[in-house]
């Protein structure tokens, strides 16, 4: 089980890096996947994209780290989007 989580949370880093690198929708920085990719695992592994992530993200803020909670947030103002 471990193992098939891992996978999936690598490929969905992977495919957003690469999105990342070709001027992704939401521009997801190296400092956003720093401070909530464990985060990401825990909690939202099953998201099939970036706009399933960041609504899982938003679904379990109460459960977000903190570090990951301030960072999430900043992004989402800063992209103009809801909290």
């Amino acid at each position: 089980m471990g193992t098939k989580i891992a996978m999936a949370v690598a490929i969905v880093v992977a495919s957003s890096l690469s999105a990342f690198a070709a001027e992704d929708k939401y521009s997801i920085t190296p400092a956003e996947h720093l401070a909530c990719d464990n985060d990401a695992v825990t909690f939202c592994a099953e998201a099939p994209d970036e706009d399933g992530l960041i609504a899982c993200m938003r679904s379990k803020r109460a459960m977000l780290s903190h570090v990951c909670l301030r960072t999430f947030d900043a992004g989402l103002r800063r992209r103009h989007l809801p909290l």
